[in-house]
């Protein structure tokens, strides 16, 4: 279980590129200059699944019957190039709040990750859980999660025309619920990144974080 204010991490990757070496200057190689690195896949969130409320059994569906809800504010996407092809590494930022009808201060929310190619296929996709615990008179707060997948474009080919595509895993009625945009919500969508295919600009996080050791 994990309490809401650290941020865990699945996986680690160094998150620079690392450049190959050679420019012909006057017919020789020059060892101290460095090609441009090649770029990274972009990254999106998807705007149906962005956000997750959980209402409590029953019929109602008020701001009282709220469990959790969560949102997808921001991901951060580096990546690193070798023999294989490109190893991406995302960073998945969870803004949640406990609602009035939570008892337990306990929440599973479950998210998705997948590749898109050029030609808009999904070529892989995998889901993740992550348990949140609210601390003692904290109802809201955010976690990170630091994920690693290869691609395999093969050595020095460019995977700028792949896209990482990331949102929750959804009931069919939180999804219709998310495309009406109506409902009852514990937190403001500013910052929420576009849906694909927009490339992701990193926006301003409604609820940063504070050297990892709880909010502010």
């Amino acid at each position: 279980m994990l309490p809401i204010a650290t941020v865990p991490m699945r996986a680690f990757s160094r998150i620079f590129v690392v450049a190959a070496l050679a420019v012909a200057v006057s017919g020789c190689a020059n060892p101290f200059k460095k090609k441009d690195p090649l770029p990274c896949p972009s990254a999106a969130i998807v705007k149906d699944a962005s956000r997750m409320v959980v209402f409590r059994p029953g019929p109602g569906r008020d701001v009282t019957d709220i469990v959790v809800e969560a949102r997808l504010p921001r991901i951060l996407v580096s990546c690193e190039y070798n023999d294989r092809g490109v190893e991406v590494t995302t960073v998945v930022n969870i803004v949640a709040a406990r609602g009035p009808a939570d008892t337990t201060r306990r929440a599973s929310i479950r998210y998705f990750v997948a590749v898109i190619n050029p030609q808009t296929q999904i070529i892989g996709k995998r889901e993740f859980e992550s348990e949140l615990q609210f601390p003692i008179n904290i109802d809201r707060g955010f976690t990170s999660e630091e994920l690693v997948q290869m691609i395999p474009v093969g050595k020095d080919v460019a995977a700028d025309g792949y896209a990482i595509a990331i949102g929750f895993q959804l009931t069919r009625e939180e999804l219709e619920a998310n495309r009406r945009g109506t409902g009852v919500s514990l937190i403001s969508p500013a910052g929420v990144q576009p849906s694909l295919p927009a490339p992701a600009v990193p926006a301003a996080d409604p609820y940063p974080q504070s050297q990892g050791k709880g909010f502010q």
